[in-house]
C-alpha cells in the first residue's frame, strides 16, 4: 500500500505534483512518521489515479498489517532482523513490531523443524538469559 506525503501547492484550484520525498531518508521510509500528520495510506488504485493525474512521487509502497493491540491497519515502516538460536544452529529472521511472539515462534519452529507446542522463545543477550517472551505480546511490546 502506498503512503501519500502531500502535494506541491501551485496556488491553483488543484494541487500540484505529489511530493513524497519528505517521507524518505536514504531511500527508505523515515522511522518517525505519524499517520494522518505526515502521510495517509491509500490503496494502490487511488495512488495510480492520483499519480496519473498529478505526477510527482516517488511511490512509497509498504506492507500493511493489523496491529493486534489496537486492531488498526498500520504500515510496516521498518522490518527488524533478530538472531534466533536453537541448539547449535543460528538464523537471522525478519519480523516487525506488530508481529506477536506467538506468530514469530511459529515461523522460527518451521525453520528449525521443531514443534511450537514444545518450544518457547527467550530473550538471550551476550550469553545471558534475560526472560521468557510472552506469546501474547507483540515483538515491539517485548522490548527486544
Amino acid at each position: 500500500v502506498p503512503l501519500m506525503g502531500g502535494f506541491l501547492q501551485t496556488g491553483e484550484n488543484e494541487p500540484g505534483q505529489i511530493r513524497n520525498q519528505c517521507l524518505l531518508q536514504d531511500g527508505l521510509p523515515k522511522v518517525a512518521l505519524t499517520s494522518g500528520l505526515d502521510y495517509i495510506l491509500v490503496p494502490k488504485e487511488v495512488w495510480t489515479f492520483l499519480y496519473d493525474k498529478f505526477q510527482g512521487g516517488p511511490e512509497v509502497a509498504v506492507p500493511i498489517v493489523i496491529d493486534p493491540e489496537s486492531g488498526n491497519v498500520v504500515p510496516v515502516i521498518r522490518e527488524w532482523e533478530l538472531n534466533v538460536k536453537y541448539q547449535t544452529s543460528q538464523k537471522r529472521m525478519k519480523t516487525n513490531r506488530y508481529e506477536t511472539i506467538a506468530q514469530f515462534k511459529v515461523k522460527a519452529c518451521e525453520i528449525f523443524q521443531t514443534n511450537p507446542e514444545d518450544s518457547r522463545l527467550v530473550d538471550y543477550w551476550n550469553e545471558n538469559y534475560i526472560k521468557v517472551l510472552k506469546e501474547e505480546l507483540t515483538v515491539g511490546a517485548s522490548q527486544l
